[in-house]
Parts: structure tokens; sequence; C-alpha cells
């Protein structure tokens, strides 16, 4: 790449009409600013799209909720969609799933409702429970647009049949956002360069900034082949775990390095209010800290160990992540 050729950074022609679906989902959160509730989701149609083409279904609603900075019940949704023909399923309008980041767990409420049912993983490992009763205490975090409720106190149980797991459904559905919301900023990034003009040319045309959007795209490329692959896993119980943790592993990674790269570029509009890049940091420090990326490593390494694949050299480089995100 020689100084002054022009800035490409592209994807591979989509056939499958994700890129349409993934738009409409992404104006479907444009019209809910303070969360798309689950009857908005069932209205939609995606449950009949999961139903002939879950691949799809799954990755264009979560890449779409990143890349929009939106709030939901998603993550409810993929659960219930797998969870669809299993028995003791709750009213899903009313649910939450817990999301366990370290020793605490935390829910995600759509706008300001709380939820009144809480789906938690398993404590035997795999499957799920619906409590029957916890006390949600909403928590202040460094993304003040996402209702974000820490479980205080968990009740008794009963299980929800089959071999779903909780966890790695949250891990993928968090890894898909991450994936979106790096994609998005990316094209921030990249429209940036191309537009804002240093020494007569745009900033697009110097190396420095080429590669700093190049590694950027190089993580985000990785990050959407590794989603791909763990929701293709969701038919695979086997494999899912793994699939799952490396799907993570990848977005965080992505999104750490896209966030770095672009607030580079931007330079010093990229520390403004008024510029929407903070809200882009904000969003993946939680996500990031939901998927208690810090300890990935080690799950992968456990993962990998159980299902029988030889180990890699760690990756603990790639977590870097402030204390206290959430």
């Amino acid at each position: 790449m020689t100084e002054g050729a022009p800035l490409r950074l592209s994807h591979p022609a989509d056939d499958t009409g994700s890129a349409e679906f993934t738009g409409a989902m992404v104006r479907l959160f444009a019209e809910h600013p303070s969360g798309v509730p689950f009857a908005a989701i069932e209205e939609f149609g995606w449950f009949e799209l999961a139903a002939e083409s879950p691949g799809l279904a799954v990755s264009a609603m979560f890449s779409a909720q990143g890349a929009a900075l939106g709030a939901g019940a998603t993550l409810e949704a993929l659960v219930a969609h797998v969870a669809r023909d299993f028995d003791g399923t709750p009213d899903w309008r009313d649910a939450a799933v817990l999301v366990e980041a370290g020793d605490r767990g935390f829910a995600l409420a759509c706008g300001e409702r709380m939820p009144s049912v809480l789906v938690a993983p398993s404590p035997s490992g795999g499957g799920m429970l619906v409590l029957g009763s916890a006390r949600l205490d909403p928590v202040r975090s460094i993304d003040d647009s996402v209702g974000l409720v820490e479980v205080a106190e968990r009740g008794e149980g009963r299980p929800i049949d089959g071999e779903a797991d909780l966890g790695s459904l949250t891990a993928i559905g968090l890894a898909l956002q991450l994936g979106g919301l790096s994609e998005r900023l990316l094209g921030i990034g990249r429209d940036y360069a191309l537009l804002r003009e240093q020494f007569g040319r745009p900033i697009g045309a110097f190396q420095a900034v080429q590669h700093l959007l190049a590694d950027a795209a190089v993580g985000v490329a990785a990050a959407e082949s590794a989603g791909t692959a763990a929701v293709r896993a969701l038919e695979d119980p086997a494999r899912l775990r793994l699939a799952a943790l490396v799907a993570a592993g990848a977005a965080s990674r992505a999104a750490t390095t896209t966030t770095r790269a672009v607030q580079q570029v931007l330079g010093a509009i990229g520390y403004t209010r008024e510029h929407e890049f903070h809200r882009f940091l904000y969003r993946a420090r939680l996500l990031c800290r939901l998927l208690d990326s810090a300890t990935l490593d080690s799950r992968i390494a456990e993962a990998a160990l159980a299902a029988g694949v030889a180990p890699v050299e760690p990756t603990s480089a790639w977590f870097e992540q402030d204390e206290g995100a959430a």
C-alpha cells in the first residue's frame, strides 16, 4: 500500500439477504429508542424467520442491535427460540435472562420495565432455571442507555427441560452485538478518514491511518467469522460452549482494536461529547464487562480441553479492560 493510495475497506458481497434483514432490524431499534420489547420482536416476524433460517435471524438481530446501539429483549428472544419446544417455559414477555459476569449476575431490563421472571443458568452446568423470585437492584453503568439491574438475591428455581446452555447463548448474543457495533464504528472511522483533510489531502491517504483502520477491519472480519461459526453451533450442543467463547474472544478483541483505532483517527473530536464515538466506546466497554472478557483466556482453554482441541498461545492482551466498566 503506497502513500496516497485510496482507502478501501469492504467485505465480500452478501447474497444471503442478511444485509436487508439487518437493515430492517436496525430500523426496528430506531423505532424503539427505550428498548424493543419481546412483543415487538414477535410482531416483526423474527420467530418465523428463525424457524426457517436460524443463522440469518440470530446474526441479523444482534448485529443490528450492536450497530444501532439498541436495547431490547433480544437475549430473551434467542433463548425462547432455542427453548421453544421445552416444557415449563415462562412467559417471555415478562422475563429477563441472567448474565453472569464473574461472581455477579446482571439482567438487561427493556426500557424502565423491571422483569418479573428471571431465567438463570443451572448450577450443575448447562440447562436453565426459571427462578421463582429474585431481588433486582438497578445498577448505574458506564452506558446509561442500557437498563442494567443486578441480581441481589435469587429464589428457588424450576428447570426448563433440554440441553440449552444459557451461558453460551448469552455469550453468542453479546458477541454478535459487539461485532455489529465494531463494524458500524469502523465505518464511521473510514468515512471520517475520507472527509477530514490535513496537509491538503484526506487523512485516509496516509499509511498510518490506513494501518489503524486495516487492523480494525481484520478484527471485525474475524469477529464476524467466529460469530457465524457460533450461530451454526446452536444445533450442536457438544461444540456450543467452545464456539460461543471463541466468538466472545474475537468480538472483544475486535471491539478493543476498533475503538482504539477510530479514536486515534478521529483525533480531538473523538474526545468530545458532541461526537457519537463515546456512545460506541461505552457500550463496547459494558458488553465486554458482561462477557467477563478478562477471564476469557482461561475459559476458552477449559472449553478447548473439554472438547479435545489442542491449546493455543494465550491472548490475554486482547482483553485489556478498565476496572469497573459496568
